[in-house]
C-alpha cells in the first residue's frame, strides 16, 4: 500500500513540475463535481474510457469488415501486351498438299509431292499490340468459417461493450478513490489551522512569559517544537492534497491546471456508507460483470471450435467474367474498329481433402481452452464470492475501527485542550502539553485513516457485489 501512495504522489509531482504546468495556465472559472458527478464526468471523458470507446468502434468495423466478405465482389482488370517477337507454333503441315492440289488443278505441276507423317510447319497467330479490358463478379454461396465467423464477430461485438462497462466501474472505483482522499485533505487542513493557531498563540505567551522571566527556556523550546510541527505538518497536508487533486483530474480526463471544486462532504459520504445496508445484500456471482466478460471468452471459444470444424467442409462460390479485347496492329485501340467480347459463368468447389493433421490439432487445442475457460470460470465465481466475504468483513471492521478512532481523537483533543489552559495557568510542564498534542494528531490521523477506510470498504463491497448507479 506504501509504494502504491508513493507511485501516485511521484506521479503527481511530475505533473506539478511539468514544463506545461508554467506555460499554459487556464484563466476558466471553476468547475464544481458532486462525486456521482466527477464519476459521470469521468466515465465520459477519461483517457481511459476513451480508449474503451474507440475499441468498440475498431471492434464494430472489424465486423462490419468481415461481414462484407460474404457479400457480392466486383473486380476488374485492363492488360496491355506488346509482342516485341510474336509466338510461333508448330502445325501440322496441311498446306503443301492444299497449295500442290490446286497447282495440279490449273496444270502447273504434274504431281502432288508426297507429305511425311508428322512434318509440321512454323506459324504465327495474333496482332503486335492487345489491350484487354474485363470484370468479374463473384459471390461466396457457402463457407461455413465465413457463416459461424459472422457469430464470433458479432460476439467480439458483445464482448467489447462488455468490456467498457467493466472499465466504466473501475474507473469510478479510482475517482471515488481518489475524491475520498482530496475530502480528507480539505478538512484536515481546516482542523490543523485550528491548532496552528492555538500553538502561535502559546508559543507567543510563552515566549511573552520567558522575555519576563517567568519561564525556562526548555518550556520555551517546547511550545516552538509544537509551533513548528503544526506548521510542518499543515504543508504536508496542502502539498498532498495538490497532489491528489492533480492526479483526479487526470482521472477526470481534464486539464490538470484547471481548477475544480469538489461540492461532496465527508460526512454525507459517511452517512450514505453507514446506511447502504450493503452488509446483507444477496450476491449473485452470474450477474457480476467480471463473471460475465469472463463468460464471453468462453462464448468465443467455442465460436472458434465451430469455426475450425467447418474447414472440413466444402467451400462454393460463383462468378460472371465479361472480357473484351482488342488486336491492333498499332497502337490505336479507339479508332472503331472491333472490340471482341468474351463472357464466362462458372461455379467453384473447394474441397478440404488432407492437411496432415493441422486442422485436427487446431480443434484439439480449441477444445483445451473451452476447458481453461471452465476452470477459469469456476475459480473466478468462488474468487467473487470470497471477495464480496471479505468486503462485508473489511466494512464491519473499519466501521468499528472509526468508531473507536473517533473517541479516541475527541478523548486527545480535550486532553490537549485542558493541558494548553493548565499550561498558561502553570500546572501542566511543557513537556506533558507536547505529549497531549502529539497524541491529538496521532489520534487525528488514526481518525481520518479509519474515515478512509469505511469509504473505501464501503466502494469496495459495491464493486464485489456488483451496484453502481
Amino acid at each position: 500500500m506504501l509504494i502504491k501512495i508513493v507511485s501516485i504522489a511521484l506521479f503527481c509531482n511530475l505533473l506539478l513540475l511539468s514544463p506545461f504546468n508554467s506555460v499554459s495556465q487556464n484563466n476558466s472559472a471553476p468547475l464544481t463535481f458532486s462525486l456521482k458527478e466527477a464519476q459521470d464526468y469521468a466515465v465520459e471523458n477519461s483517457y481511459k474510457s476513451k480508449v474503451a470507446e474507440l475499441d468498440i468502434s475498431s471492434t464494430d468495423a472489424q465486423r462490419k469488415q468481415f461481414y462484407a466478405i460474404g457479400l457480392p465482389q466486383v473486380n476488374g482488370t485492363i492488360t496491355y501486351q506488346n509482342y516485341i517477337e510474336m509466338p510461333t507454333q508448330l502445325m501440322p503441315d496441311f498446306l503443301t498438299p492444299a497449295v500442290s492440289m490446286i497447282l495440279k488443278q490449273y496444270g502447273l505441276i504434274q504431281t502432288i509431292p508426297e507429305i511425311q507423317t508428322g512434318e509440321t510447319i512454323p506459324v504465327q497467330f495474333g496482332a503486335k499490340n492487345n489491350l484487354t479490358a474485363s470484370a468479374t463478379l463473384s459471390q461466396l454461396i457457402f463457407n461455413g468459417s465465413f457463416i459461424f465467423g459472422l457469430e464470433g464477430a458479432k460476439k467480439l461485438l458483445e464482448q467489447s461493450k462488455i468490456g467498457k462497462t467493466k472499465s466504466d466501474i473501475d474507473i469510478k472505483v479510482s475517482i471515488a478513490q481518489t475524491y475520498y482522499m482530496v475530502l480528507i485533505y480539505k478538512e484536515s487542513i481546516e482542523i490543523v489551522d485550528s491548532i496552528l493557531k492555538t500553538n502561535t498563540k502559546t508559543y507567543n505567551d510563552t515566549k511573552a512569559a520567558y522575555a519576563n522571566g517567568f519561564i525556562d527556556k526548555t518550556d520555551l523550546d517546547q511550545t516552538e517544537l509544537m509551533l513548528e510541527a503544526s506548521k510542518s505538518s499543515r504543508d504536508n497536508i496542502i502539498t498532498s492534497m495538490i497532489l491528489y487533486s492533480n492526479l483526479l483530474k487526470y482521472q477526470m480526463g481534464l486539464d490538470v491546471n484547471s481548477e475544480i471544486i469538489l461540492s461532496s462532504n465527508l460526512e454525507d459520504l459517511l452517512t450514505s456508507a453507514f446506511g447502504s445496508s450493503l452488509i446483507d445484500k444477496p450476491f449473485d456471482y452470474n450477474n457480476h460483470i467480471d463473471y460475465i466478460y469472463l463468460k464471453t471468452f468462453d462464448d468465443l471459444n467455442n465460436v472458434k471450435l465451430k469455426v475450425d470444424k467447418s474447414k472440413y467442409y466444402p467451400s462454393l462460390s460463383c462468378f460472371l467474367t465479361t472480357q473484351e479485347n482488342a488486336q491492333r496492329t498499332t497502337i490505336n485501340f479507339f479508332n472503331g474498329e472491333e472490340w471482341y467480347n468474351t463472357s464466362v459463368f462458372g461455379l467453384g468447389m473447394s474441397i478440404p481433402i488432407w492437411s496432415s493433421g493441422d486442422r485436427g490439432y487446431q480443434i484439439k487445442i480449441d477444445k483445451i481452452n473451452i476447458d481453461k475457460i471452465k476452470v477459469q470460470l469456476n475459480s473466478t465465481s468462488q474468487g467473487l464470492q470470497m471477495q464480496v466475504i471479505n468486503a462485508k468483513e473489511s466494512l464491519k471492521n473499519s466501521t468499528y475501527q472509526y468508531k473507536i478512532a473517533f473517541k479516541s481523537t475527541e478523548l486527545s483533543k480535550n486532553i490537549y485542550q485542558k493541558n494548553i489552559i493548565k499550561f498558561e495557568e502553570g500546572v501542566a510542564t511543557s513537556n506533558e502539553l507536547n505529549t497531549s498534542y502529539n497524541q491529538y494528531m496521532e489520534n487525528l490521523k488514526n481518525y481520518y485513516n479509519s474515515i478512509l477506510g469505511v469509504l473505501n470498504a464501503n466502494i469496495t463491497l459495491n464493486k464485489a457485489l456488483n451496484i453502481f448507479n
